[in-house]
């Protein structure tokens, strides 16, 4: 993708006065001593490269656990949704059970009985 000189004028501009960044160079102005807010070099914010990959396994395992969390509930709610419409559809069912039977009692008792009128009513 080709950018115009307009967007990369801006961004060498944006470097160029952006704090602790010197015109046109790529690394950090300490002035000579050494920089504990750069990332990178072993001492950002004071920690060890030994403590940074602990904290580094502790921030997968976390992310890995999450993952799994998630993955275990997306299955649970599909199996209960399942379950859901299952049984949804069974309760609806015998609902209408006794209705259908009196109905169909009803219409046998319309076929044998003699005063029809009584037996709509």
């Amino acid at each position: 993708m080709k950018r115009d000189n307009n967007t990369q004028d801006a961004q060498r501009e944006y470097v160029a006065d952006d704090n602790g960044f010197m015109g046109g160079e790529a690394y950090p102005n300490c002035d000579g001593e050494p920089c504990d807010n750069v990332a990178g070099d072993g001492q950002g914010a004071g920690q060890e490269p030994v403590k940074m990959a602990e904290e580094l396994a502790l921030w997968r395992d976390k992310y890995v656990r999450l993952q799994a969390e998630f993955d275990n509930y997306r299955k649970r709610t599909l199996k209960e949704k399942m379950e859901l419409m299952l049984s949804a559809g069974e309760d609806v069912i015998k609902a209408l059970l006794p209705v259908i039977d009196d109905m169909d009692r009803a219409l046998e008792a319309m076929k044998t009985s003699k005063d029809v009128e009584a037996v709509k009513e």
